[in-house]
């Protein structure tokens, strides 16, 4: 096990928080390879820790569906196909196509202001791009134009912030259109 991951202490956590964070962190960055066994001896002594938060955190990540225990054998990292991996994504879009949705609706006109300048702002810088045909200006005025360069973030009342998926290019259809053949927002 040759692996670079180490734990990042938070001293508002308990221990078996975090190193669940840290093994989560590790497998979802491919630092622990899937199929790769995880043996709690060896990830105790590499985070400096008991064996017992590195149990915990493995059946938490079972869980998750990230580890697999095998019987008489120990756990392992979930090998996690390309089929079941494009499932979640799809689950994650239908749900932050519906907040976004809800959230539209529950906007007063005052609230629904910034989008719609961050909107005609996007469709301005789109469109200067485009008149250039350069695709790698157009994602990068794009970001620049959103500020976070993932999605359209616009403040909502009482806090927070509405983000968007950032798909390119599915994310900016409907906003990233004319004032007048934009979705109402």
């Amino acid at each position: 096990m040759e692996n670079n991951f180490k734990v990042n202490m938070n001293e508002y956590l308990p221990l078996r928080d975090v190193v669940f964070n840290t093994l989560r962190q590790a497998i979802l960055k491919g630092e622990l390879a899937p199929g790769e066994r995880l043996m709690e001896i060896q990830l105790a002594e590499k985070l400096g820790v008991s064996r017992t938060p590195i149990r915990e955190a493995i059946r938490k990540l079972e869980l998750e569906g990230l580890v697999l225990m095998i019987p008489r054998k120990g756990a392992e990292v979930a090998k996690i196909s390309e089929k079941s991996l494009r499932d979640v994504l799809e689950v994650r879009r239908s749900l932050e196509e519906l907040a976004i949705e809800l959230a539209c609706q529950r906007m007063s006109e005052e609230d629904r202001l910034p989008l719609r300048a961050g909107a005609d702002l996007l469709y301005l810088c789109l469109s200067c791009a485009h008149l250039r045909g350069d695709e790698g200006v157009e994602r990068h005025c794009a970001g620049l134009c959103l500020g976070h360069g993932a999605g359209l973030a616009a403040p909502l009342p009482g806090g927070g912030a509405l983000h968007t998926a950032g798909h390119w290019p599915e994310w900016g259809r409907g906003l990233a259109a004319p004032p007048d053949q934009r979705r109402d927002l």
